[in-house]
């Protein structure tokens, strides 16, 4: 082809058609511009393709991982709810239906285990920069201020719960084989009649339901997160 064109050249030259030549090249140096410009669109094409698969595939990641924390928030919530009323039941009364079954719950701890791997990736990666600023802000609000937000109270109040299980190791006798063990009934109930558990307990309350507003809240923003994620999706 370029062969082709050069005769065609040469053959102006020759014959002094200096304004038809000029013409031809012209045209030619045209249709070489078109071409760059069709080699260039195509390229971007291809590159605003890959980033959108990528961008996507980072969405569907963000939103794994969002909903699985939903899920243990909701199972916390299960465990705390439990808790609270078990706590909230012996204040009013001082009494227990099953003495194994409130040192169980008493002593339990909110475990809160982050899934924020795609998040880590996407940031030591800068491939965060795909996605839109008001997602980037609504990511960064929510894996930067709630999850220190909730880390930090757990970890500012295990005191608390240290002061269960140290009373629960300390007083509370051997947990029976069974729940229908009469002894063993009979001496946790004289320890729970004390005002030394009371003023435990109550402490313990305050801290159960200020972590489940706490955990109700991250887990709404969560939520609220997911619905953004998946509306960008579907667009």
């Amino acid at each position: 082809m370029i062969k082709f064109f050069r005769r065609i050249r040469q053959n102006m030259i020759k014959e002094n058609k200096v304004s038809k030549y000029m013409l031809y090249a012209v045209g030619e140096i045209v249709l070489v511009v078109i071409g760059i410009l069709i080699a260039l669109s195509i390229n971007n094409w291809n590159d605003e393709r890959k980033e959108a698969s990528s961008k996507n595939s980072i969405i569907v990641s963000l939103i794994s991982d969002l909903e699985k924390d939903i899920d243990s928030f909701k199972k916390g919530d299960i465990r705390t709810t439990k808790a609270i009323e078990y706590c909230n039941s012996f204040l009013k009364t001082r009494q227990i239906d099953s003495s194994k079954v409130f040192v169980n719950t008493i002593d339990s701890y909110y475990n809160f285990y982050p899934n924020n791997s795609k998040y880590k990736s996407i940031i030591s990666t800068n491939k965060i920069e795909l996605l839109d600023d008001f997602i980037i802000d609504k990511l960064t609000n929510y894996y930067e201020y709630d999850y220190s937000r909730l880390k930090s109270w757990i970890l500012d109040n295990e005191h608390g719960g240290k002061k269960i299980e140290e009373f629960v190791v300390e007083k509370l006798p051997k947990l029976p084989q069974s729940e229908i063990d009469k002894k063993f009934n009979e001496e946790v109930s004289k320890i729970l009649a004390t005002d030394e558990v009371y003023n435990l307990l109550s402490r313990r309350l305050e801290y159960r339901n200020d972590l489940n507003e706490l955990v109700k809240s991250t887990q709404k923003n969560a939520e609220k997160l997911v619905i953004e994620l998946k509306k960008i999706t579907k667009g």
